[in-house]
């Protein structure tokens, strides 16, 4: 179960993307980036970079073309990495129908 402010969720909670700014991104997730691209590319919705444009802070506001090259380049920008991350947890949720 994914937890967001101390609230375990389970099926009776729904969550928007806006909610996907709590969940938790463990720092383990920047030390072995390979294991981190292959959960974007396993999780990752087919239309994701307007999401975490949604979620990135104000004052790290990207271009989404920027987005999709930091993924697909591997490129290390620990805001877009972290937003990638929270966007794939909140669909591989929504898989799973934990939601």
């Amino acid at each position: 179960m994914a937890k967001i402010k101390n609230k375990t969720i389970g099926n009776d909670i729904r969550m928007n993307i806006k909610d996907v700014r709590k969940i938790y991104v463990p720092s383990s997730v920047f030390m072995d980036l390979d294991k981190t691209f292959d959960f974007l590319r396993d999780n990752l919705p087919r239309y994701y970079a307007n999401e975490v444009v949604k979620i990135l802070p104000k004052d790290k506001k990207v271009d989404i073309a920027y987005i999709r090259r930091v993924k697909s380049n591997k490129i290390m920008n620990v805001h877009i990495i972290t937003a990638l991350y929270r966007v794939a947890q909140f669909h591989a949720l929504q898989k799973a129908e934990i939601i």
